[in-house]
């Protein structure tokens, strides 16, 4: 039995979005730790009357980057499911 390319690659994404699904909780803690990092290093140059325009720019840069990040992961989910949807279901042989 040989298996279309197209449904290979239909199989890869939902391997690929079952095993970010899996890992999703920690990335979000992660990324949600580092963003509240940023956040304190920004408020804490603020107070200091340290924070200039370019570190300002910086942290937002880092900040839009971690978000678009989870937005990756969370479309790369997205795409994986989409996938399981469409894909056939296999055919069962009866038992004679």
């Amino acid at each position: 039995m040989t298996i279309a390319p197209g449904v290979m690659r239909e199989a890869e994404k939902v391997t690929q979005a079952t095993r970010l699904y899996g890992m999703q909780p920690y990335v979000q803690d992660y990324v949600n730790r580092k963003i509240h990092i940023i956040e304190m290093r920004v408020f804490l140059l603020s107070d200091k009357g340290d924070l200039t325009p370019e570190a300002a720019l910086a942290a937002w840069m880092e900040v839009k980057a971690l978000r678009r990040f989870l937005n990756t992961v969370q479309q790369d989910i997205n795409a994986g499911t989409t996938a399981a949807e469409r894909m056939p279901a296999p055919e069962l042989q009866p038992k004679e």
